[in-house]
């Protein structure tokens, strides 16, 4: 007879149950991720669907790295930005944090955060491109006496010119009172030295190569000057050498008003001289290449020597202290492995001395 037939009372019956069931062998649990786990390119190894899986999330899209970067870097302040203007849901936050094993405290969202995410809604629902609304909607928040936020308003009531009319704006940086950046005054004379130079040296080799073959009394010549070059030349190149250093060391043709700029961006007259004076220009710059380089997610990527030359003209920069410096050719790796020509916008915060964003555009 069978064991559970041979307990004669139910309450023995009851008891045989419970052991049995005990002595069931228990399924594994699933192994869930840790921040660990999460290191290096998450979309070639495919942990963004492992962990897309494990939260049960609808979708995993660019903004959810944020997650990541807040709960195991120590980028919180860019997750609670993304919460804060509508990016990301709280849900999707917290449910990546119960998989990684991680607490999050929210910060209540802003009054700024709800009016980001509701201008940017509404412009894309007006088709204007995912970065172009998002730019705006930055515009609307930060400049609430700008041109371009009477625009917004126009557009987002029907008024199609003032759509039109965003619509024409450059996608890195809209501007109140022009419509595109322009390159420093440093950066176009260095262009235009490198096209004078150019075209003088292909004039010469041109008439080099011509009186050397054509001309005998030429290749004379340059025999002779071959001769005395370490004698004579080499003495007359250090002088001129050692005159140029001196007057470069010991000259200063700064006006009193450029002075005045290079050591207190306040006093500089426009937004031009604040980037020609250089030494400005030259901090913002390098901020900007190291903040970018941080956020590329495919390797290092390359910038020209002079970048972020491009500004928007005016006396802005001087009056509110946020300076809009655009790169548009700089190179950034994709998952593939090339190197793409991609635009990018940094905003710096001349009063804290740091950049305040960069956008990448791919």
């Amino acid at each position: 007879m069978h064991i559970f037939q041979r307990c004669s009372t139910p309450l023995l019956r009851i008891l045989f149950l419970c052991v049995v069931i005990n002595l069931q062998p228990t399924p594994a649990l699933a192994k869930t991720l840790s921040c660990n786990d999460l290191q290096g390119n998450i979309y070639q190894n495919g942990k963004n669907e492992e962990l897309q899986r494990q939260a049960k999330l609808a979708e995993w899209n660019r903004y959810h790295d944020y997650i990541i970067g807040g709960l195991c870097g120590e980028d919180m302040q860019d997750l609670n930005d993304m919460i804060d203007q509508g990016y990301l849901s709280l849900s999707d936050v917290q449910a990546v944090a119960a998989v990684l094993g991680k607490n999050y405290n929210p910060s209540p969202r802003t009054k700024n955060g709800k009016l980001y995410q509701q201008i940017r809604e509404g412009l894309l629902k007006q088709n204007l491109c995912s970065a172009c609304a998002s730019n705006l909607a930055d515009e609307y928040i930060n400049r609430p006496s700008g041109r371009v936020k009477q625009l917004i308003d126009k557009a987002l009531a029907g008024n199609q010119s003032a759509l039109h009319e965003l619509q024409q704006l450059p996608s890195s940086t809209p501007l109140d009172n022009q419509s595109e950046t322009s390159p420093s005054f440093l950066s176009k004379l260095i262009g235009g030295l490198a096209a004078v130079a150019l075209l003088l040296l292909y004039v010469g080799a041109i008439a080099f190569l011509g009186l050397s073959v054509f001309s005998k009394r030429f290749r004379a010549k340059l025999h002779q000057h071959y001769q005395q070059w370490n004698t004579q030349y080499k003495q007359i190149a250090a002088i001129l050498g050692a005159g140029i250093i001196a007057i470069a060391i010991f000259s200063d043709s700064r006006t009193p008003e450029e002075k005045a700029c290079s050591d207190d961006w306040r006093r500089c007259i426009d937004n031009q001289q604040l980037i020609d004076t250089g030494i400005h220009h030259a901090r913002m710059a390098s901020a900007c290449e190291r903040e970018a380089s941080k956020r590329a997610k495919y390797g290092k990527p390359e910038f020209p020597r002079f970048s972020f030359s491009n500004y928007q003209p005016g006396r802005e920069y001087i009056e509110t202290g946020i300076v809009y410096l655009v790169e548009r050719n700089g190179k950034f790796q994709n998952m593939f492995g090339t190197q793409v020509h991609t635009e990018v916008t940094c905003k710096y915060d001349l009063n804290r001395d740091q950049v305040e964003d960069v956008v990448i555009w791919n």
